[in-house]
C-alpha cells in the first residue's frame, strides 16, 4: 500500500508542476500494484486528467470511462471531464449527455457547479446550432451567477446567432464594463468590432499572465481581422509553441496565409491542423475552397464530400464550396458533351 500511496503523490505533484507525462508513468506504477477497488478508480481519474491535458483525448476518455463505471470518488468530475474531452474531440452530442448527466447528479445546493454545467450545455448547442437551446442553458447559468462573466459573454453571443442584437450589446458591454479580466474584455470587445480595444485588452492579460496562450491566439485574431496578417502570423507562431490546442492556431494560420496569397504555407498548415485534430469540418471546406481557387477541382470535392461526413460547418464555407463544386460538374459534363 505504500509504494502505491507513493507512487500516487509523485503522479499528482508531477501534474501539479505540469510535467503531465512524468505523472502518467507513476499513475501507471499504481494501477501495476494490487492497487485497492476504491483507489485504483481515482487513479483513473488522475491519469484521465493527465492524458487530456496531453492532448491524448480518447485515452483520457478511456480512463474517465473506469473511473465512472468504478464509482470513482471523483465521480461527478470525472462525468464533466469526459464531456469536456468529447467536447475537444468535435463529439457535441455525446458531450452534451455527459453535462447532462453532471448537471443531474448534483444536488440543489451546487448552484456552482449547476451554472458550470448549463454554461457547458450552452457551448455545445452553440455547436450544434441549436441555438435557441444554447440560449436557455446560458441564461440559467447567469441568472445563478449574475457575476461569472464569460457566462454573460457566451449569453451575447447566443443572442447574436438569434439576431437579438440589442441583447447582445448589452451582455457584451456588460463584461467590458464590470469585468477584471482582460482576457473576456478582449473576448467581448471582439464580439462587438472593437478589434484595436481588444489587441489592448489582450497585451494586459498577457503583462498579468493571463491565459497566455490563449490571449495570444486571440490577440493574433484581431490584427488577423485588422488585415494586419504579417503580425498576425507572428504571433501566431508564438501561440503554438504555448499552446495545448495549436491545431485551431494552424487553421487561423492558413486563413493569413491564403490572405498574403502564401497558397504553399496555407495547404501546409491545413495538413498541420487536419493530423491534430481530424474532426473540424471547417478544415476541409476552407481547403477545399482553395484547392477550387487553385483549379485542382478533384481535391476540392474530396474536400468537401469529407466535410459533409463530419457535419455542420460554417455557413460560408458550407455555401461558397456548394457553388465551387457546382462549377466544377458543370464544366464536366459541358466538357463531356463535347
Amino acid at each position: 500500500m505504500e509504494d502505491i500511496d507513493t507512487h500516487l503523490n509523485e503522479g499528482l505533484q508531477y501534474a501539479r508542476d505540469k510535467q503531465y507525462q512524468k505523472a502518467i508513468e507513476k499513475f501507471d506504477k499504481s494501477l501495476t500494484n494490487k492497487s485497492p477497488a476504491t483507489l485504483i478508480h481515482d487513479v483513473f481519474y488522475f491519469r484521465g486528467c493527465a492524458k487530456r491535458k496531453l492532448g491524448q483525448y480518447e485515452q483520457a476518455i478511456k480512463d474517465f470511462d473506469s473511473a465512472i463505471d468504478g464509482k470513482s470518488s471523483k465521480y461527478g468530475d470525472a462525468l464533466y471531464k469526459r464531456a469536456y474531452a468529447k467536447h475537444l474531440i468535435g463529439q457535441y452530442d455525446m458531450a452534451l449527455r455527459d453535462y447532462e448527466l453532471f448537471v443531474a447528479q448534483c444536488k440543489p445546493t451546487d448552484t456552482d457547479l449547476l451554472a458550470k454545467g448549463r454554461f457547458s450545455m450552452g457551448c455545445a448547442y452553440l455547436h450544434l446550432n441549436e441555438n435557441d437551446k444554447a440560449l436557455a442553458c446560458f441564461d440559467q447559468a447567469v441568472t445563478s451567477k449574475p457575476d461569472r462573466a464569460e457566462y454573460s459573454l457566451y449569453r451575447g453571443r447566443a443572442y447574436g446567432t438569434l439576431g437579438l442584437y440589442d441583447k447582445a450589446v448589452e451582455d457584451l458591454e456588460r463584461v467590458c464594463s464590470q469585468c477584471s479580466d482582460a482576457y473576456l474584455v478582449g473576448l467581448a470587445q471582439n464580439e462587438l468590432g472593437n478589434h484595436i480595444e481588444a489587441i489592448k485588452s489582450y497585451n494586459t492579460a498577457l503583462e498579468n499572465n493571463l491565459h497566455n496562450s490563449d490571449a495570444l491566439f486571440r490577440r493574433d485574431l484581431s490584427h488577423a481581422c485588422l488585415d494586419d496578417h504579417l503580425q498576425a502570423i507572428q504571433d501566431f507562431q508564438q501561440a503554438i509553441k504555448e499552446s495545448e490546442r495549436p491545431d485551431r492556431i494552424h487553421f487561423r494560420l492558413c486563413m493569413s496565409n491564403i490572405a498574403l496569397n502564401d497558397h504553399k504555407g496555407a495547404l501546409l498548415n491545413f495538413k498541420e491542423a487536419q493530423k491534430l485534430a481530424p474532426y473540424h469540418a471547417d478544415v476541409y471546406y476552407a481547403r477545399g475552397m482553395l484547392h477550387y481557387n487553385l483549379g485542382t477541382h478533384n481535391a476540392a470535392v474530396h474536400d468537401k464530400r469529407k466535410a459533409l461526413l463530419l457535419g455542420d460547418a460554417a455557413q460560408y464555407y458550407t455555401q461558397k464550396l456548394n457553388e465551387a463544386t457546382k462549377k466544377v460538374v458543370h464544366k464536366k459534363r459541358a466538357h463531356l458533351k463535347d
